[in-house]
């Protein structure tokens, strides 16, 4: 509809050629043609401006338009992702462009969220694929080699919310496992060899929709139907209408994942799900508001949460005490979702002839503190529970008369499995009998959270400067006797807290690092350095992490382990694979004390261009051969002679695959040049400055070759 009176249409289009143009109306029952006489584009704009023969007046019009795109990855509205079918051959799944302005792209049209118009949708592709867009009810011509196919006419939406996918029907299958009264509710595609536990997927998917609707009562053929798992999918795509494409690499696959990919699925469904509802409710005007819908999927994610959590806690204790007065759990828990950190307990042990007096106090007056505790006679024998469990609240101090004598080798845990989410500090004489016991055979008679969360404690209560490192030391050197990963967890997150100084060599660095040595060898020597098949998910982590930090802090024989695991991987790739999650620690650690050329990590110049993800580049950085560095600087300049005369037709793309690896070449030249300052200046203030200086000057030099290549 045009409402004044033009010569000029501006549309939006990237990357197509417009071969014909024209307008037409109906005017007292003749049609009338109207044909362009220029088409200017304004490339930096994005903008195809169309100039009529003649002065358009107000009036419905009909835009015909025929033109060319391209299918890239990069530029085109059709994007080609590649993947290896069951039989072992590189094919392709064809979709369309999911960036927020990837509609102008696929045809000209006005690509802003706030335009909204009704499409009708005609495909026509190769009878080997199935085609899916926004709608239904298909209309399917065949002819002897092409299909096409008209679906029905999408609701009014923005172009951005446009989806085509075309997949190819021997490779993808379609799983559908839950119908009501004949009708599928819930369709979803997958490769037919991606093996994965479907009905763990499918119930985490049915769990939030029904979640999401009990919000907002909306269809569940809107939320459920049309649900695809992608190979080399990009994350970050916009909401489509009634589509919801997930990575491959979002998919949890209980034999390979932990289970916290589970619980990182489960945040990804719902954000979809989510995004599915408010991306119709709720339409920004401009691009720049796009957040807010992403936004309000998140805040929904966590708010919901929280309500049912809280919701779910007043009902498990209204159920299970009979108190008078009513206690209301949001109320105790609104002080700890609103501080930012733990509440300390002060816990003094006072000792007598006969009994021990225990004193606890915070200095914050808004907490209510639950107070669980274990008491620990000797060695041997442990009282089943504190005979005093309460509640320590406003008034700020509260004493505990305790049933034991001091004579006895005893101690008492506060925070019984961690129930609270507080922080406990002894005074000397505790930490010394906590210590004891630690250090003895029967040390898993303390819980093992409460473990954990002695080693958290005395962390964080000794870089705050209130405890003494030598009793943090004390308390860690009981884990030469652990295997459990709940208290590795506590000290993992220490050496990641305290990483940062291990660039900077000195006396108490060098001690940091040996201490932990020690600690992980202990522990690798009980765990083995391999997987075997009945290692449970804990273990698995537990010897990710130890390896992980063993080889940063310089043990030799991980990194031993790590370089006889790389060449066993390169000495038959195709049988010897590495598991997902070794991959990149085998490759840099490896590296680190291997001289492996890079013609066993490339085989030649032809498998470099195959490589679908450049960052397989990024554990050169880790490479010590300098041969090997000037042999894949050889091979980079090969590579862009290789890419400029094969790609000479689609220049976009030749500069995309080598500001790739021209980003990966200086990324692993800056993390060579690090290394050589951290090495040889001992003075972390000149060092800091002297890694800035090389950084810039390093961007500087890369930002110049791109533009060598660009131009």
């Amino acid at each position: 509809m045009i409402y004044k009176t033009t010569q000029y249409i501006n549309l939006h289009s990237a990357n197509l050629e417009i071969t014909s143009c024209k307008l037409t109306n109906i005017i007292d029952g003749e049609i009338n043609v109207y044909g362009t006489r220029n088409i200017t584009y304004i490339h930096k704009l994005q903008i195809v401006a169309l100039d009529f023969v003649v002065v358009l007046h107000p009036d419905e019009y009909n835009l015909i338009m025929t033109y060319k795109g391209v299918i890239d990855n990069d530029v085109g509205g059709f994007i080609k992702m590649p993947y290896i079918n069951a039989t072992g051959h590189k094919k392709w799944l064809i979709a369309t462009n999911n960036s927020v302005t990837g509609m102008r792209r696929l045809f000209p049209c006005w690509d802003e969220p706030r335009v909204k118009s009704k499409f009708t949708i005609s495909i026509k592709y190769p009878k080997h694929f199935d085609v899916f867009p926004n709608t239904h009810f298909p209309l399917i011509l065949y002819t002897s080699e092409q299909t096409t196919t008209r679906f029905a006419t999408t609701p009014e939406i923005p172009t951005y919310r446009i989806a085509i996918l075309l997949l190819d029907k021997n490779d993808y299958i379609h799983v559908s496992p839950k119908q009501e009264k004949n009708k599928i509710i819930l369709k979803s595609w997958k490769r037919e060899w991606m093996s994965v536990q479907w009905d763990e997927i499918f119930g985490l998917m049915e769990n939030v929709t029904s979640t999401v609707e009990s919000i907002s009562p909306q269809p569940k053929s809107s939320l459920l139907e049309n649900q695809y798992a992608i190979a080399g999918l990009k994350d970050g795509s916009v909401d489509k209408l009634q589509f919801i494409l997930y990575r491959e690499e979002d998919i949890y696959n209980k034999e390979i994942d932990p289970i916290a990919r589970k619980i990182e699925l489960s945040r990804i469904i719902g954000r979809k799900i989510v995004g599915q509802l408010f991306s119709t409710a709720v339409s920004p005007s401009w691009w720049s508001y796009m957040w807010l819908n992403e936004g309000i999927a998140m805040l929904l994610g966590v708010t919901g949460s929280l309500d049912d959590f809280l919701t779910v806690m007043q009902s498990v204790y209204d159920s299970q005490t009979m108190d008078l007065e009513k206690i209301s759990v949001k109320d105790l828990m609104n002080p700890w979702i609103q501080k930012k950190q733990y509440p300390i307990v002060n816990v003094t042990e006072i000792f007598d002839t006969e009994w021990t007096r225990i004193v606890l106090e915070t200095a914050s007056k808004n907490w209510t503190i639950p107070l669980t505790n274990q008491m620990y006679i000797n060695l041997k024998r442990i009282l089943p529970k504190f005979c005093l469990a309460g509640i320590l609240s406003r008034e700020q101090k509260h004493f505990l008369a305790v049933c034991y004598n001091f004579k006895h080798s005893q101690f008492i845990i506060i925070n019984q499995q961690q129930t609270g989410y507080y922080r406990v500090f002894y005074n000397r004489e505790s930490w010394l009998r906590i210590v004891s016991y630690l250090n003895s055979e029967n040390f898993t008679n303390i819980n093992v959270l409460n473990r954990a969360q002695l080693i958290d404690d005395t962390f964080h209560l000794t870089i705050s400067g209130e405890l003494d490192s030598s009793v943090f030391w004390e308390v860690v050197s009981y884990l030469k006797w652990e295997t459990d990963y709940i208290p590795w967890y506590s000290m993992f997150k220490a050496i990641e807290h305290e990483s940062h100084t291990l660039l900077f060599p000195n006396v108490n660095t060098t001690n940091f690092k040996m201490k932990l040595r020690e600690l992980l060898i202990s522990l690798l020597v009980k765990i083995g350095y391999e997987e075997e098949p009945n290692d449970n998910s804990l273990i698995k982590c537990l010897r990710q992490e130890a390896l992980r930090w063993a080889c940063v802090l310089g043990d030799s024989e991980c990194k031993k382990y790590a370089k006889s695991k790389l060449q066993w991987h390169l000495s038959n790739p195709t049988e010897n694979k590495l598991l997902p999650w070794w991959r990149e620690w085998t490759f840099c650690n490896g590296l680190s004390v291997s001289s492996i050329s890079l013609d066993k990590l490339f085989k030649d110049l032809d498998e470099i261009s195959k490589i679908k993800d450049s960052e397989m580049l990024k554990p050169l950085a880790c490479c010590t051969d300098n041969y090997s560095l000037l042999s894949f600087s050889d091979k980079l300049k090969m590579l862009r002679n290789f890419y400029v005369f094969s790609y000479t037709e689609d220049n976009a793309r030749t500069i995309c695959v080598i500001k790739n690896y021209i980003y990966w070449f200086y990324y692993i030249i800056q993390n060579h040049i690090q290394k050589w300052i951290r090495k040889n200046l001992a003075n972390s203030l000149l060092l800091q400055n002297t890694e800035h200086k090389i950084k810039m000057r390093l961007k500087k030099h890369y930002v110049n070759t791109i533009d060598d290549v660009c131009k």
